[in-house]
C-alpha cells in the first residue's frame, strides 16, 4: 500500500476511536487538498469516482460521518483566518518529503501550474465536482437499470434476467 492509503487508514481509525457513530467529524480539508486529490487520481486514470477527488460529506460504515466544508476555499485563505485569530496548528514535517507524490504535487507542481494559470484552483475544484456529479448520475443509471434486470425468481430469491442484460449491452 502507498504512504497516502495507509494514512488515510490510520486517518479514518483515529476517527472512529475519536468520534461517535452518531457524531460529525469536521476536517479542513480546503481546495489545494482537493486538487492535488484531483491529480493524482488523473494521473492514475482513475474514472468520474475517482476525479471526483474528496466528497464534501462522507459516510463512514463505523464511526463519524466526516464533513468537509472547506473543499472550495484555497488554503491561503484558511491560513489567513487562523492568523489574524491567533490559532496555532502543527505541520508535520514529512509534508516537505517530495518523494511522496502528494508533496511532489505540492510543492513541484501546484506553483507551475499557478504561475501558468492563475485561475486553476478553482477550475479544477469545479472539474472535481463535475466528476462527482457524473459518478452519481452514472450509479442512479445503474440503479434504475438493476430493477429492470432484476427478476423475481420462484422461492429462489430475486434473479438477473439475462435477457434484460442483453437489452442493456444493445442500449450501449
Amino acid at each position: 500500500q502507498s504512504i497516502d492509503a495507509q494514512s488515510r487508514i490510520s486517518r479514518y481509525l483515529a476517527f472512529k476511536n475519536t468520534f461517535g457513530a452518531d457524531e460529525i467529524g469536521v476536517l479542513a480539508h480546503h481546495a489545494d487538498d482537493q486538487i492535488e486529490t484531483f491529480l493524482l487520481q488523473l494521473l492514475r486514470g482513475a474514472g468520474p469516482r475517482g476525479l471526483a477527488a474528496m466528497p464534501v460529506q462522507r459516510p463512514m460504515r463505523e464511526g463519524p460521518a466526516l464533513l468537509r466544508p472547506f473543499l472550495a476555499l484555497p488554503r491561503a485563505a484558511i491560513d489567513a483566518y487562523a492568523a489574524v485569530r491567533g490559532l496555532r496548528w502543527v505541520d508535520d514535517e514529512s509534508n516537505a518529503n517530495t518523494g511522496v507524490k502528494r508533496n511532489f504535487i505540492r510543492h513541484e507542481v501546484a506553483p507551475r501550474l499557478a504561475a501558468a494559470f492563475p485561475g486553476y484552483p478553482a477550475t479544477l475544484v469545479r472539474a472535481a465536482g463535475h466528476q462527482a456529479e457524473s459518478a452519481r448520475l452514472g450509479d442512479e443509471l445503474a440503479q434504475l437499470d438493476a430493477q429492470e434486470a432484476i427478476a423475481e425468481g420462484a422461492g429462489a430469491g430475486a434473479t438477473l434476467d439475462r435477457s434484460a442484460l442483453i437489452a442493456l449491452a444493445a442500449r450501449a
